[in-house]
């Protein structure tokens, strides 16, 4: 804000002087000097202004060097042309600091764009992850857990049992763990496959030329207006009317492909002025000819390149001498040449600015474009990622451990004993676990919906009654998988030893998260069964561990798992 009010102020101060030393009868309107003092205040108002301010300042000062022209060379040129005269003098270089002003902001934008595009791709990125992995581990974790408990069942069912039903269950177990290694290797194959297929990069849209647009047309035509109508209506007005006016139009279309061949058009619009100034009305004469110099030097130094912009600086240049030699007594007073020369050269440093801050825009534009595609591509190689890690540690649990399974089953049936039934009990308690704790790492965020624990539980046999009150969606995702977990694990309790029964289910969150199932069988779980115990007392542990708690025990007529855990307030 204090910038801006200090280039108003300068510019003000620049305009009011200039009448002021008109009314005194001095010589300082018009003067090179007194011309680029105008023009560096406009583009100081234009380049720290917001555009109504920077637009109001600009006529009110431009009117007060209409007054000053007026007052310094009354009767010289009429009003009209004065006032255009001074609005090019004070608005081209506003509306330049304005453009460069602009695409200072664009960028600034764009870095922000693609910070955030940055963070955000992080993020969903490890979203994909948990998402691919709590997928694939309740689709296939969840299948073998059951596949190895029927083998553990099964074992324990012919423990101490005769020889001959001894071998009928190991034939048994042998089977069912041969199934699981040919179905496991499927998977396997299905996950690696698709894990080389899906993180690959899309492919490349190819860029297109910038085409014609709106803004292009209308600044071809708002040229060719203004030139022809004061190629008519000028006092010095030369030729017939219509032919100005063509002419005129002429020469402003090139314009319109200005972005796509700055040279071809500036050379062309150039040529347009220079058929005016040897047969029709002189370009010297008429105040807006300046508003399609100054067109083309800015062209050349925003849209040319390279050999290219050099080569347009001295097309406009070299049309600026032509124009001065075809009216001496015009632009080839030093008067009005320098303020043109320097006006010109300003409108090409302009333009130079202007395509570096636009370079670094596109430049720009282009890195959050790849960060689009990059945050495609990598969402797509973290999810094959998981893919293959899940395969590896489906591969080390239950492929091995089916292996034993299989080899210990195949070798008790030749020779029976406690010894073979045990090692398979072993393998098969130890697979169970490490599958059910691997599953409940990462737990679905809709189990802890009302119809989501409707479903877990009728999967495992139970009749659920269920009651959700709260906001789950708002719960940090640690706490929506440590309570997922906790719920499944009490869940698969009561299925073992309560099966078929009701059980009801309480979750409630808000500061803190409670949950409670509570189910109709024995008041504990019996001794030495599969997995006694040991899933709920290394569950509550790892609740300690996040900061929560949890209990189970008796409670009337059955049995009551619960836990609390950080809620919502976590969050603030």
């Amino acid at each position: 804000m204090p910038r801006a009010v200090a280039a108003v102020v300068l510019l003000l101060s620049v305009v009011v002087l200039q009448l002021a030393d008109a009314l005194r009868g001095g010589v300082l309107v018009g003067t090179p000097i007194v011309v680029l003092g105008s023009a560096v205040a406009g583009y100081l108002v234009g380049l720290t202004c917001r555009w109504p301010v920077a637009l109001g300042a600009g006529l009110v000062a431009a009117s007060v060097l209409t007054w000053a022209h007026q007052v310094a060379d009354p009767g010289v040129h009429p009003v009209p042309d004065d006032f255009m005269f001074s609005l090019l003098c004070v608005g081209a270089p506003a509306l330049a600091g304005a453009v460069v002003q602009g695409r200072s902001d664009q960028v600034r934008e764009l870095r922000r764009v693609a910070g955030l595009l940055e963070a955000q791709r992080g993020a969903e990125v490890r979203r994909a992850r948990l998402e691919e992995r709590n997928r694939l581990q309740v689709l296939l974790y969840r299948g073998f857990s059951e596949q190895v408990a029927a083998i553990a069942v099964r074992a324990e069912s012919a423990v101490g049992a005769e020889d001959a039903e001894m071998r009928r269950a190991l034939a048994d177990i042998e089977g069912a763990a041969r199934a699981s290694l040919d179905e496991l290797r499927g998977v396997l194959g299905s996950l690696r496959d698709e894990s080389e297929t899906n993180w690959r990069e899309p492919a490349r849209t190819p860029a297109l030329p910038e085409p014609v647009g709106v803004a292009d047309i209308a600044l071809g035509a708002g040229v060719g207006a203004v030139l022809a109508v004061e190629s008519v209506v000028s006092p010095q007005a030369q030729g017939p009317a219509l032919l100005n006016v063509l002419v005129a139009l002429l020469a402003a279309a090139p314009l319109i492909i200005r972005r796509q061949h700055p040279l071809t058009a500036c050379a062309l619009t150039l040529s347009g002025l220079t058929v005016m100034a040897v047969w029709l009305t002189p370009p010297t004469v008429m105040v807006t000819s300046i508003l399609a110099v100054l067109v083309c030097g800015y062209v050349v130094g925003a849209h040319g390149r390279g050999g290219r912009r050099i080569a347009g600086a001295a097309v406009v240049l070299g049309a600026l001498a032509l124009l001065a030699w075809a009216d001496p007594g015009g632009l080839a007073d030093p008067a009005a040449l320098v303020p043109m020369l320097a006006f010109t050269g300003t409108a090409v440093g302009v333009g130079v600015v202007s395509a570096g801050w636009s370079q670094r825009a596109a430049e720009l534009v282009a890195a959050v474009v790849e960060l689009e595609r990059g945050r495609e591509v990598e969402v797509g190689l973290a999810v094959a990622e998981q893919r293959n890690e899940l395969a590896g540690e489906l591969h080390d649990t239950v492929a091995h451990a089916m292996t034993v399974i299989c080899l210990q089953a195949s070798a008790g049936q030749v020779r029976p004993g406690e010894g073979t039934l045990d090692t398979v009990l072993d393998a098969a308690r130890s697979t169970l676990h490490e599958l059910r704790d691997g599953l409940g790492h990462l737990a679905e965020d809709g189990e802890l919906g009302v119809a989501g624990l409707t479903a877990q539980a009728r999967r495992v046999g139970l009749s659920p009654q269920v009651r959700v009150t709260g906001r789950m969606d708002e719960l940090p995702p640690e706490t929506r998988s440590m309570a997922a977990r906790v719920l499944r694990e009490a869940l698969t309790n009561a299925s073992r030893y309560a099966p078929s029964s009701s059980v009801r289910i309480e979750v409630a969150t808000s500061d803190v998260l409670r949950l409670s199932v509570l189910d109709e069988g024995p008041n504990a779980p019996p001794e030495g069964g599969l997995g006694a115990g040991t899933g709920l007392a290394t569950l509550a542990q790892e609740v300690s561990r996040r900061g929560g708690t949890m209990s189970w025990g008796p409670s009337g007529e059955g049995f009551r798992v619960s836990a609390t855990l950080p809620g919502i307030g976590v969050l603030a």
